[in-house]
Formats: C-alpha cells, sequence, structure tokens
C-alpha cells in the first residue's frame, strides 16, 4: 500500500486533507474493510503531523 501527500497533486496548495492511496493488488473483499481501518488511523495520524 501506497499512502502519500495529495498536494503535489493540486495546482493551489490545498489544506492538508488529501491523501493519495495507491496499491498493486488485493483481493475485492479486502478493499471495503481496509478502507475502513484506514479511516479509524486517519484522525490519529492527523494529529501526529
Amino acid at each position: 500500500i501506497l499512502i502519500e501527500c495529495g498536494d503535489i497533486h493540486h495546482f493551489d496548495k490545498p489544506d492538508n486533507e488529501h491523501l493519495r492511496l495507491g496499491f498493486s493488488a488485493i483481493a475485492v473483499e479486502k478493499i471495503e474493510p481496509g478502507l475502513a481501518r484506514l479511516a479509524q488511523l486517519l484522525p490519529l495520524a492527523m494529529r501526529k503531523s
């Protein structure tokens, strides 16, 4: 899984609420639970940055 800041994909400087998420291969049934878990962890990660 690749998670990087999304600001490089904007002409104007956006706030820190954007990211780029990429992955090479994942079973379809694991996508939704994985995104739900990521959504739980993002607020914690944003507080630390």
